[in-house]
């Protein structure tokens, strides 16, 4: 998502929270480690991501070969590109399947499929231009008309796509007609002129267009062998195609899985990993074992391990632009409809006690939606946290105040109410300090606490059959709206159930109306639109930034996260033992 991150303008998701982009649970489409994300929902858990590596060997090179061990904390949800909404499942379509451009070290969209492109003088005609040497790995080349039948997949309403938005997201001509079905998916802005050169037509200009072509939803599908897979596509190893750096092999539900080097991928002579062996593994103390007796390469750490391991040489710490909240939908229990009931919730968590103790990793407590280091201001350059405020921030009393008003206004003394999360340490850990806090300062508020695997919490949130839900994004481009937009009205993110006709103005003038020619009074709407949502109306709750601590063994080289698209792309990862 500039990675579901500019994720490039721009979100990864969810976490066993996230599902963006976003992240991803808590999803590009993020997770806390054990909340998922996505979005890449960093979508997303917390430490769900390649972070976790485990050789389960003295030596990760064998027969000649080199040969990463990694864990998640999850199973891949879908390599269905078209639906794919997680973290997990959008780190592993961006090693296997290359669109038009990814993004390298810094975050910078560089060619994939495509060699260059052409830029109309109105800002509304994008022509690429694609090479001629990327195969699938049935033998069949890579065309501009594999992009045309994904996308167009993708904006149809038969899909079923939560990331269907993303064809309004890119303006592409006619996308209001064919998201509503009044219009065919043949009638979208895209199309090929021949078999190497893509044309897309725009109703407007897109700021950050080119970085939304990093993300995983754009990719190219062959057409023959997905319909003739039928359902089944996506669903295991030997019912997907490749044409990237990677093949997935030996894919197992909820054990394991396993990146090969893609011997028909063009670039193939600059891939240096030849092997990455994924294996499920939710257990903390289980990685960091691994990796303190040399059978693993690389470990997220967490807590009071973080202060141990400071000062080793092989450390190292960095923020994130994965955000975990608490989504609040207003349609499943009465008291969530009540402002100052939000708002007080809101106000009663000490989230300095999570960044300073329940992780401890480099993540920060958050009172905002936007992270900081996506978006930077076409004024003057300043980080789009610099700009806007914090919101409800600590204040017990003043929350139990509201919360005292609510119960009033509701006629209530007493409420029940559930919190989703997912089934992993982390998540547990931070849900229960979380409802602690709310049961402690709010009277008459009990929480029952609903752990689930990823991805029943997924399908879960994604059917918006839940109360509270742990929650996580990831951006999937580099703007402020991978975000903001997850709670548009007619958002296919937005569960929460939450409506307000000025936030959906702001949201539809920024991305598809009058402010998007206009950058400086669109970078203030913006602004407008995160405090109407937080300060305001209280729609949901934000808890943290996720910030990483790792150690990582001096061998592995240029492992770097992407703030948009796939967490890590293992082409450009190196491996010197």
């Amino acid at each position: 998502m500039k990675k579901i991150l500019a994720l490039c303008m721009v979100a990864m998701l969810s976490v066993g929270l996230f599902a963006g982009c976003g992240s991803s649970n808590d999803d590009k489409p993020a997770s806390t480690d054990e909340n998922q994300q996505q979005g890449t929902t960093d979508n997303t858990d917390d430490d769900t991501d390649a972070d976790d590596s485990q050789d389960t060997t003295d030596d990760s090179e064998s027969n000649g070969q080199k040969v990463l061990k990694l864990v998640e904390k999850s199973d891949i949800p879908s390599l269905n590109s078209s639906i794919a909404t997680d973290q997990v499942s959008f780190l592993v379509l961006g090693n296997i399947v290359e669109g038009l451009y990814t993004t390298d070290e810094n975050h910078v969209p560089v060619p994939g499929v495509a060699t260059d492109y052409q830029l109309s003088e109105d800002g509304k005609t994008y022509t690429f231009n694609l090479r001629q040497d990327s195969v699938w790995t049935n033998g069949d080349p890579v065309t501009a008309h594999d992009f045309v039948y994904a996308i167009r997949r993708l904006g149809d309403p038969n899909t079923k796509s939560q990331y269907q938005a993303m064809v309004k997201f890119a303006g592409l001509k006619n996308y209001a007609g064919v998201m509503d079905g009044s219009l065919s998916p043949e009638e979208l802005g895209v199309k090929a002129e021949d078999d190497y050169t893509l044309v897309f037509e725009l109703e407007f200009p897109v700021p950050y267009f080119i970085s939304l072509m990093c993300f995983q939803s754009f990719c190219p599908l062959n057409q023959t062998y997905v319909e003739a897979q039928g359902e089944a596509f996506g669903t295991t190893h030997d019912t997907t195609l490749y044409n990237g750096p990677y093949v997935l092999e030996d894919w197992e539900k909820e054990y394991g899985w396993k990146f090969v080097k893609n011997d028909t991928y063009w670039d193939k002579d600059n891939v240096d990993i030849d092997i990455v062996e994924y294996r499920v593994v939710k257990e903390y103390n289980t990685r960091l074992n691994m990796y303190l007796n040399n059978e693993i390469d690389r470990v997220a750490l967490r807590g009071e391990d973080v202060t141990t391991y400071k000062d080793d040489p092989n450390v190292s710490r960095n923020l994130e632009a994965s955000m975990f909240y608490l989504e609040l939908n207003q349609a499943a229990n009465i008291i969530l409809t009540n402002q100052k009931a939000r708002k007080a919730m809101a106000l009663v968590i000490d989230k300095s006690y999570i960044e300073n103790t329940v992780l401890n990793d480099g993540s920060v407590a958050a009172d905002y939606l936007v992270p900081k280091g996506l978006a930077t201001s076409p004024i003057d350059g300043s980080d789009f946290r610099e700009d806007a405020f914090d919101y409800n921030e600590l204040d017990v009393e003043t929350g139990k105040q509201l919360w005292a008003e609510a119960k009033e206004e509701l006629g209530l003394d007493s409420y029940e109410m559930e919190i989703l999360t997912t089934d992993t340490d982390t998540a547990k850990k931070l849900t229960e300090y979380v409802t602690s806090q709310l049961e402690d300062n709010l009277e008459g508020l009990d929480i029952i606490i609903n752990q689930q695997p990823w991805k029943n919490k997924l399908d879960l949130v994604d059917n918006k059959d839940f109360e509270v839900a742990f929650s996580g994004w990831g951006p999937d481009y580099l703007d402020p709206t991978t975000f903001l937009e997850l709670f548009y009205s007619e958002s296919g993110h937005n569960r929460s159930s939450y409506k307000s006709s000025d936030y959906d103005k702001i949201i539809e003038d920024s991305m598809i109306g009058e402010l998007t020619n206009k950058v400086d009074e669109r970078w203030e709407a913006l602004l407008e639109g995160e405090r109407i949502l937080l300060e305001e109306d209280a729609a949901l709750i934000p808890i943290y930034q996720r910030g990483r601590t790792r150690l990582t063994q001096p061998y592995v080289k240029n492992m770097n996260f992407h703030l948009i698209g796939c967490d890590y792309t293992f082409k450009f990862v190196t491996y010197e033992k």
